[in-house]
């Protein structure tokens, strides 16, 4: 073969081999999946390969937040009395049911005034014979017809007289069962024709004017306390049901047993909502911020026994510390960490890390 056509096949032969590199070449960044504009600007989504995380956000606000002392109790009614009878006898009539309003002095039952009402007239004729007789000895002895002695035993048996006279008449008036003061009957242990004995418990009546809390407290928590201070009050039941109170009392003393003192804590706002034995949960505020840093306490995030925040900062997390103050009604104080407008992630934060994009839900 010539010099000439082995060139000739040389070049054939190269010309084969790159066109089969092109076509390879070509059919890598097409038919492979990969464009060309991608393979050469290198321009990938962000939010295909780092998507938004929706959240909720909340604004920081200043306001006033205090410290409280909180215990449970029960409310209790002050004055609260059992009934007795006061005579015995059988109950005739029932005059209210339990629940009811009384006014003082109101007849609550009656029993059986028979016998009280015999005993009653007899002892108004024993008085008067025995006022007859005082009569004549009185006379007799200004004339000295008798002694100093029988003027004094005839003065006695008169008085003594009317002495059995005003015992009859209250013992008819004890037949009549009468609310000492008034209030709510809160309880009824008689029914009629019970036969009942000078004692037994009747009834129980309770002024719901008078209503305490007692609550016990560490003696610590005391010294921050004083006669006079606000507390409020409200029903484990009815968590909106709040109530006003006062400090009225507070024990000289500590129980040796628990270390806890004794404080009386007056209901002042009263409501039919409240009844005596209910739980309540006592709240007695000792200190005021006026101009903190507010934020909701679901906002709030620990590690490693730190606290923290998600703040939205140009729709990107940035995780911050954040140090504490007073907390109350689900608001915590940010004494250090934020200041107020700032925007908190208060809901998505668990699925949050630094710099992570936001979508902000309105």
């Amino acid at each position: 073969m010539s010099q000439q056509a082995k060139r000739r096949l040389t070049a054939a032969f190269g010309g084969t081999v790159l066109l089969t590199v092109v076509v390879a070449v070509f059919f890598f960044l097409n038919v492979g999946g990969v464009s060309t504009e991608a393979s050469v600007t290198g321009d990938i989504n962000p939010d295909k390969d780092n998507p938004r995380v929706p959240v909720e956000i909340f604004e920081t606000t200043t306001g006033a937040i205090s410290s409280t002392i909180s215990s449970s109790s029960t409310i209790e009614a002050e004055q609260t009395a059992q009934i007795p009878a006061k005579v015995e006898g059988i109950v005739t009539a029932i005059k209210v049911r339990e629940g009811d309003f009384v006014k003082a002095g109101q007849i609550l039952a009656c029993l059986d005034d028979e016998e009280k009402k015999l005993a009653l007239d007899k002892a108004r004729l024993r008085l008067g014979k025995a006022e007859a007789e005082y009569q004549r000895a009185e006379q007799s002895f200004k004339h000295e017809l008798i002694s100093k002695f029988d003027y004094d035993k005839a003065l006695f048996d008169r008085d003594l007289a009317k002495s059995e006279l005003e015992t009859s008449e209250l013992e008819l008036d004890y037949t009549q069962v009468r609310a000492p003061f008034s209030g709510r009957l809160t309880e009824k242990q008689v029914v009629v024709g019970k036969a009942v004995k000078k004692g037994d418990h009747l009834f129980t009546a309770a002024d719901f004017n008078s209503l305490i809390a007692l609550i016990f407290l560490p003696e610590r928590d005391v010294f921050r306390l004083e006669r006079g201070q606000s507390a409020e009050l409200a029903l484990e039941s009815r968590t909106d049901a709040k109530f006003e109170g006062r400090i009225r009392d507070i024990s000289p003393v500590v129980d040796p047993k628990t270390g806890t003192v004794k404080i009386t804590v007056d209901i002042t706002g009263g409501s039919p909502d409240l009844r005596p034995g209910a739980f309540v949960r006592v709240n007695i505020i000792t200190d005021t911020h006026e101009q903190a840093v507010l934020i909701p306490k679901v906002a709030l995030l620990k590690e490693d026994g730190e606290d923290y925040v998600y703040v939205a900062v140009d729709t990107f997390a940035e995780k911050r510390p954040v140090r504490l103050g007073y907390r109350s009604d689900g608001m915590v104080e940010i004494t250090d960490g934020l200041t107020a407008g700032e925007q908190v992630v208060v809901a998505g934060h668990t699925a949050l890390t630094e710099k992570s994009p936001l979508e902000v839900l309105k």
